[in-house]
Formats: C-alpha cells, sequence, structure tokens
C-alpha cells in the first residue's frame, strides 16, 4: 500500500473538520493552505520519514485550531498525549483509544494481523495495522464527535479529575462519555451505515487491497 493514500485522506480530513468548525467564514481559506500545501509536498515525498514529517507539520497545524474552537474552559494549546494535561486532551486520548480496539476487533474479524502495518512501524506490543486505519477515522469519528458533546455540554468540566500526575474522567464522567460513544457508534438512520458498520467496510476493503483485488481508498469525510 502507498501510505501517502493513508496520510492524504488524514489531512483532508483535517481540512473539512476546520471548514466545519469555522463554517467556511472569512479566513478559513487562509487557515486551510497549509493542508493544501501538505498535500502537495506528499505527492513529492520520497520515504516513510518525510511522509510523517509532513502529516506530524499538518497534524500541529490543525490541533492548534481544533484547541481554540472548543469552548473556553476546555480549549487547548498543545495536543498531550498521556497523561494528559487538561479534559480536552484526556477525553481525545480515551476516545482514539476506544476506536483503536473498534478497529483492532474488525481486523481480527477478518483475519489480519493488527500487529502488522503499512504506516506505523513494527514494534513488540503495537497495533501497527490498526493504528494505520485509525489515521483516517481520527477527524470524522472521535474529533467531531467530542466537539460536539463538549459544544452542548453533555460532558462537563465536573466529569474530570487529576490523578497520577494527569487529568482523566472521573467513574461517573467515563460512563457518561462511554454510553455518548456507544450511541454514537451504533447510530444509523435505516438508510446509511453506522459507524461500526462503515469500520468493518473498511477494513473488508483492505483486505480485499491486500489480496491483490483491488486498490484500497481511503475513508474521507464527505
Amino acid at each position: 500500500m502507498d501510505t501517502r493514500t493513508i496520510i492524504k485522506s488524514k489531512i483532508q480530513n483535517m481540512e473539512l473538520v476546520t471548514k466545519y468548525i469555522y463554517q467556511n467564514s472569512l479566513g478559513t481559506s487562509k487557515l486551510c493552505k497549509p493542508y493544501i500545501t501538505a498535500r502537495k509536498n506528499l505527492e513529492q515525498s520520497q520515504n516513510q520519514e518525510e511522509i510523517m514529517g509532513i502529516e506530524g507539520a499538518a497534524t500541529k497545524h490543525y490541533f492548534n485550531i481544533y484547541g481554540k474552537a472548543l469552548p473556553e474552559d476546555f480549549s487547548f494549546v498543545v495536543r498531550s498525549r498521556r497523561p494528559a494535561q487538561d479534559p480536552a486532551n484526556a477525553i481525545l486520548n480515551l476516545g482514539y483509544m476506544m476506536l483503536l480496539r473498534e478497529i483492532q476487533t474488525h481486523l481480527e474479524a477478518h483475519h489480519l494481523d493488527p500487529y502488522i502495518g503499512f504506516l506505523h512501524s513494527i514494534q513488540d506490543g503495537r497495533p501497527s495495522l490498526a493504528l494505520d486505519i485509525l489515521e483516517e477515522f481520527r477527524q470524522p469519528f472521535i474529533d467531531l464527535f467530542i466537539l460536539k458533546i463538549i459544544r452542548h455540554k453533555q460532558i462537563g468540566k465536573d466529569d474530570f479529575q487529576v490523578k497520577d500526575g494527569g487529568v482523566v474522567l472521573t467513574d461517573d464522567g467515563f460512563r457518561k462519555f462511554f454510553n455518548l460513544y456507544e450511541k454514537k457508534m451504533g447510530d444509523t438512520d435505516g438508510e446509511n451505515p453506522g459507524l461500526r458498520q462503515i469500520i468493518n467496510k473498511q477494513v473488508y476493503l483492505l483486505k480485499k487491497h491486500i489480496l491483490g483485488e483491488i486498490i484500497y481508498q481511503s475513508l474521507q469525510l464527505a
């Protein structure tokens, strides 16, 4: 697989979330220029190191925008993983982890080894292939979902606590988030597939690609 396919999809999704945040207001095109540049650079990239460097720069730009788009008591400047240094990063980390497990389950159901990936290097205990697929689902499945539940005050600052040097959800906060996540993943209007069905379809398409039957197309927001 050409790993640029995955990163191109991720950059496209970051651009579309940026446009969603600002509703194509004045100045949106300027904010989206780094994504256009990143896609052009991606086409000319020669190796994995260059690809990951382009992805890293675009992601840093994206989270600078995303962090400021959250309500003031949830806004952040720097993306922090473990331990998370603020509530928004804590819930993003949790959302990505839960989605990663979903993807891994679907990979195993299709008899694909989640530990042998294309984009992420193979390391002991790291589900590299699941992480590859996660890249195309972060923005449409988790980032938009979290932006909406915070803006709609379905999750609040009282749902978090400081523990072991980082910020995490309280037990009640976790239950609240888990229920919202499960509803989001299972929602379907009867015509369009639910998010779990979309994951399963992408994994199926990946398997067909590995078998040499099709060219894999990463998921992109409409």
